[in-house]
């Protein structure tokens, strides 16, 4: 089994850390969330406003129009994109290895992204001053998607996202679903002062194009709280770089496995990623996402596996809020 680490979305912007404070309690909690619009808004306004409108989240995944915009090539939208940067060892945890490969690569191509769930997995651009980079996400809304918070803020360098945009069902480098320009963004305050994988993910906002919502076109994937999840079959699809560069288009990849281990935030497994899988569901035989694929850990000399955040309590809490903005 080929083992690769999947830290794939560093993104700048060039802003000053958010300073306005929402809510009673200015006391500094991990899951207070930071928008793109300068804010900071503190976890129990979050928690008070998810716990009211959670109920609304979807429980089971749903169907879009299955509209299709005239078929686009992937290459024309993106030729201004920059070569992707190899992610630097210096800006990594120690936890964090760059790749490893364990035996053969088990990732198999995904045929037809045309039907549920693959045409709601998207592949994620960002870009900065300086580099753009890919990750993957997952339509959880009329216009939301859910992503890691490295693929919107590189911790290391302490800069934002300056501009992206998403598509559904991307295959062969051609589209049909649309391309969707991100609106705003929410990450976790946990994540951008300590740079734990505990807080790495995020929710973005898009636009419609034109006119037309990402969530009413492709559908939408529910997420599920959970706690222990050890033992749990899941798979990871995503746009791995490798296997894409090989390739010489853009295209989905996918493999299952089950969960080998966990903490109380992250869980561990040993499904093969690389490079623009990052932000990839952890996706239950039930079709509900309960986690994002960020990392690949070291255990120990010779000893890695793969692994991800967990979809605890602050984490769908976070997706219920973002619903409602």
């Amino acid at each position: 089994m080929k083992k690769l680490v999947a830290f794939c979305g560093f993104f700048l912007l060039l802003l000053a850390l958010p300073t306005v404070v929402f809510g009673k309690s200015k006391e500094f909690n991990p899951y207070d969330m930071v928008s793109s619009d300068g804010e900071v808004i503190s976890y129990s306004e979050v928690k008070s406003i998810a716990e009211k409108n959670k109920s609304k989240l979807p429980s089971k995944m749903t169907e879009g129009n299955g509209e299709k915009f005239k078929t686009e090539d992937f290459n024309k939208l993106v030729s201004k994109m920059k070569p992707e940067k190899p992610f630097s060892k210096n800006s990594l945890s120690s936890q964090f290895s760059l790749s490893e490969v364990i035996g053969s690569d088990g990732r198999t191509k995904v045929s037809n992204t045309d039907v549920s769930p693959y045409k709601m997995f998207t592949y994620f651009y960002g870009e900065n001053d300086k580099y753009g980079y890919s990750c993957t996400g997952n339509v959880i809304g009329k216009d939301l998607i859910v992503t890691n918070a490295h693929c919107i803020y590189d911790w290391d360098r302490k800069l934002y996202v300056k501009y992206a945009f998403t598509i559904p069902g991307l295959n062969n480098s051609y589209y049909s679903y649309g391309a969707y320009e991100m609106d705003k963004y929410f990450v976790p305050q946990g994540y951008i002062k300590t740079g734990s994988s505990d807080y790495d993910f995020a929710v973005v906002k898009l636009e419609p194009t034109p006119g037309r919502h990402i969530g009413d076109v492709v559908g939408t994937l529910p997420t599920k709280e959970v706690t222990n999840i050890k033992g749990t079959s899941i798979s990871i699809t995503g746009y791995p770089g490798d296997l894409n560069d090989r390739d010489g288009s853009v295209s989905q990849y996918r493999m299952a496995g089950k969960v080998s281990d966990e903490t109380q935030s992250i869980a561990f497994y040993s499904i093969d990623t690389y490079h623009g899988q990052s932000g990839s569901a952890l996706f239950n035989t039930s079709g509900q996402i309960i986690g994002v694929h960020n990392a690949s850990y070291s255990g120990g000399i010779g000893d890695s596996i793969n692994g991800g955040p967990k979809m605890t309590k602050p984490f769908r809490d976070f997706i219920a809020f973002a619903h409602t903005q």
